[in-house]
């Protein structure tokens, strides 16, 4: 049996990722663990992929992989590379990647970048002349919650980058 594959994940600086968690391959102590050490079993040749985020265009790290290895466990890697706590989501050439496919059957090729957008969003907010901001579920298009507060129309809203807050202006000047 040929010895199982690496994953390798490491910043653009070539430093190795952050400890992440998972088991290590090379018998490392819990809190040793680095994601230059997550084994694959028996997989072929491995790609080089390059990850940033899609809105800023902001490198993020370089992963090592096999070509079998699950888009959902690149996603897995990346998010541990970026420390980011929010559901990710890859995307190529403007398509999103699933996650059960491995990195030859989502086409990805040797040397490619996807884009990494950090907060996948299945909430959809609406401004309305009822003076409410309403948050909605995309998937079941159920209202989630109603917000009150302002004394006139809602003219606009936005989310943060992260997904996390809502700021929204009224023609109350609030």
């Amino acid at each position: 049996k040929p010895p199982a594959a690496k994953l390798s994940c490491f910043f653009l600086s070539g430093e190795p990722a952050t400890s992440c968690g998972m088991p290590c391959s090379d018998g490392g102590e819990s809190g040793n663990q680095s994601p230059a050490h997550i084994e694959a079993d028996d997989l072929p040749a491995t790609f080089q992929v390059s990850a940033r985020y899609a809105l800023s265009g902001e490198p993020i790290c370089t992963v090592q992989a096999p070509s079998t290895l699950s888009v959902a466990r690149l996603r897995q890697s990346i998010a541990i590379a970026s420390g980011c706590h929010a559901p990710l989501r890859l995307s190529l050439d403007g398509q999103l990647i699933p996650g059960a496919a491995s990195l030859r059957e989502a086409g990805l090729n040797d040397g490619v970048c996807v884009d990494v957008l950090r907060h996948a969003n299945q909430r959809l907010a609406t401004a309305s002349t009822d003076m409410t901001v309403k948050i909605w579920c995309c998937q079941t298009g159920d209202c989630l919650m109603t917000l009150t507060g302002h004394e006139n129309q809602v003219m606009s809203i936005c989310f943060s980058p992260d997904g996390q807050l809502l700021a929204s202006s009224s023609t109350d000047h609030t």
